[in-house]
């Protein structure tokens, strides 16, 4: 059995604000499949601030989502076998609980902002 995937690639100035929600989604999910291949390498803090603003996106609030999430889920695999599951679920809660308010809308924005400063985003490498 075979799977067949289709993928593009957007080519924008990365580095310039997203206003279109359309674009702001889009440069969202590719950065998150970025990180999670290993194409825009991230340190663990790094990762952390970024799953929990995956995580304020998925399930809004810590306090009023009242619900764990599977951490595994939001750390890169590669990354995983670093630390044991509850030491990454601890270190991503931390960060977590500092973006209580934070709208959908703008934890996307956050993610994309804090991506942008990381020094391989917008670049593409080929193995």
């Amino acid at each position: 059995s075979y799977t067949l995937f289709f993928k593009r690639k957007m080519y924008l100035n990365p580095r310039a604000p997203v206003q279109d929600p359309v674009e702001r989604e889009l440069l969202y999910h590719q950065a998150i499949f970025e990180v999670n291949e290993g194409t825009l390498p991230v340190s663990e803090s790094d990762v952390c601030r970024l799953a929990a603003l995956r995580v304020q996106h998925d399930l809004g609030d810590l306090n009023t989502s009242g619900r764990n999430f599977a951490v595994e889920s939001y750390i890169p695999k590669h990354l995983l076998k670093r630390r044991l599951a509850g030491a990454w679920m601890d270190m991503v809660r931390l960060e977590y609980q500092h973006l209580a308010g934070t709208s959908k809308a703008e934890a996307q924005t956050q993610l994309l902002s804090f991506a942008s400063q990381l020094a391989f985003y917008g670049c593409t490498i080929f193995p």
